[in-house]
């Protein structure tokens, strides 16, 4: 599958190499979410789960430390690929369940 987005293509290159959900072999899901929007540098990428951190001037910093704590509690993983002035790609991943209940 060939994607357009040179932030995407490398997100998903990042997960498919690192991702310990997609080596184990496990039926997995995965969702990529890719804007054009001014992207983020690396002080705010490596800030961006931490619980009350934000760039908001409004903002309380719970919203993507929440996500990923239910993401996580779920066995998933959480992946960011940003570039200034070129917008960010989100990338989840969580296994599947092994049966339809």
């Amino acid at each position: 599958m060939k994607f357009s987005c040179p932030l995407t293509s490398e997100l998903l290159r990042k997960m498919r190499n690192s991702s310990k959900l997609l080596k184990s072999k496990r039926p997995c899901n995965m969702i990529t979410v890719t804007d054009a929007g001014t992207g983020m540098d690396e002080d705010i990428i490596k800030n961006l789960f931490v619980t009350f951190f934000t760039t908001k001037e409004k903002g309380i910093g719970l919203g993507l430390a929440s996500a990923q704590k239910i993401i996580e509690a779920h066995h998933g993983e959480t992946w960011i690929e940003s570039t200034l002035d070129s917008g960010t790609a989100v990338g989840i991943i969580l296994p599947s369940r092994s049966k339809v209940i």
